[in-house]
């Protein structure tokens, strides 16, 4: 959803950024003397304005999709809603969208913004950009391979599980990661993973067929119905090690929450690391996790969540903007898919604290499964429930990128975590 790419392409000048979080890496802008990507013929950028978090969900009882934000229904009393932005345009009739992530670029000191989804088609599962009008796909070369979506697709029909289409996404730079993220071990080798789309600026973007790591399907969060339904991304400073303490420094990371029970610590919240020569996922972990839901509790106008109730997080956000005296806020909204249509009974948002490390030995590497462990002796991560929200059944989050409004003259960082 956020970041400074890896390298600058064909397509891209340098631009040294203002702020402190980005200041010694490339941001990347269309508007170069070389040419642009053929979408951009019909595409226009996403006009951001003032608008944060966003998702994509299928409108009710039909089949087409759109795009909304999350904001408050003045109307009823403030209550979370969402509020309508725009059709998507382009799809045929049952057409599936899913794995939404947002790229964005610097010109001129001008933010432009294009939305990049998953779109079932025959033969596998296209990466599409779209703009109020428009939506234009990438068509010679498939999201996962077409054999993979063949072995999905089968192994949804027989089990339930899986379906062939991205459930999750993220954009770093112009690097797209996408996955499927139930982990299917019958799926075959790329449900098993999370994939990189390099170049996406670009007329022939790179669809890696490779990956650093496999991830094991044999957590008990992947088990069933269960696993990662949204991913976000997290960049340090490239002198940094502050939001994600693991000796590395400058750092790209992607964050997801695995399906969870309410109450207890539960090794939930995935951590990927980002190799940032080849822009694939090299590492991850599974670290223990804790919702901390005080301020939800207090609230007398919500309902007592079930101590065992199973939720999956079904949307991501980054929230940051390029004159970055702060560190972003990394948000999660939980599907509550089994709770009843009562607003009272949902999940809602939380906030991940960052400051939290990573040991070397939380870190799962190659393609040896057998040898990948949840990281169970390692620090407790905090989720914090901030505010309700709106059902996450069927959609992924994705938000706009902002100048910040007033630069300050420090950064705050964020506090390292000590929960042993």
């Amino acid at each position: 959803m956020l970041g400074p790419p890896h390298r600058a392409t064909s397509l891209m000048a340098p631009h040294t950024p203002r702020g402190a979080r980005c200041a010694a890496l490339v941001l990347a802008t269309l508007t170069t003397a070389a040419a642009a990507p053929w979408w951009t013929t019909n595409v226009q950028p996403f006009v951001c304005s003032d608008l944060k978090l966003l998702q994509i969900q299928r409108i009710p009882n039909e089949t087409t999709f759109e795009v909304v934000e999350h904001g408050r229904d003045r109307d009823h009393g403030g209550a979370v809603a969402y509020r309508h932005v725009m059709d998507l345009p382009g799809l045929s009739n049952q057409q599936d969208v899913n794995a939404f992530a947002m790229y964005y670029e610097e010109s001129g000191g001008t933010i432009v913004q294009y939305p990049f989804v998953a779109v079932q088609a025959s033969g596998g599962p296209q990466l599409c950009v779209f703009g109020a009008t428009h939506l234009e796909c990438y068509t010679a070369t498939r999201l996962f391979t077409s054999s993979f979506f063949a072995n999905a697709l089968a192994s949804y029909l027989t089990t339930g599980y899986g379906s062939g289409v991205p459930t999750a996404a993220t954009i770093i730079g112009d690097t797209y990661f996408y996955t499927e993220g139930h982990f299917v071990k019958s799926a075959g080798r790329y449900s098993r993973g999370i994939w990189s789309v390099r170049n996406i600026t670009s007329d022939a973007p790179d669809f890696a067929d490779e990956t650093h790591v496999t991830i094991s399907h044999r957590f008990d969060v992947f088990q069933g119905r269960k696993g990662i339904f949204d991913i976000t991304s997290v960049v340090e400073d490239a002198s940094d090690d502050t939001w994600i303490a693991d000796d590395q420094q400058g750092g790209m990371y992607l964050l997801g929450v695995a399906t969870r029970k309410w109450t207890g610590v539960e090794n939930a919240l995935f951590v990927g690391r980002v190799d940032p020569g080849t822009m694939l996922l090299e590492r991850y972990a599974l670290m223990k996790n804790q919702l901390v839901v005080t301020k939800r509790d207090a609230r007398s106008d919500l309902d007592a969540v079930p101590a065992d109730e199973l939720s999956n997080f079904g949307a991501a956000y980054t929230v940051a903007d390029l004159q970055a005296f702060r560190p972003p806020q990394v948000l999660f909204t939980a599907n509550s898919d089994g709770s009843s249509d009562d607003p009272r009974t949902w999940w809602g948002k939380f906030r991940l604290d960052l400051g939290f490390s990573v040991p070397p030995n939380c870190w799962n590497t190659g393609r040896e499964i057998r040898n990948h462990k949840a990281c169970k002796a390692g620090p407790v991560t905090t989720l914090r429930w901030v505010s309700t929200s709106k059902k996450t059944n069927h959609n992924d989050g994705a938000t706009c990128t902002q100048w910040a409004p007033t630069a300050a003259p420090t950064r705050r960082r964020a506090e390292r975590s000590t929960t042993p």
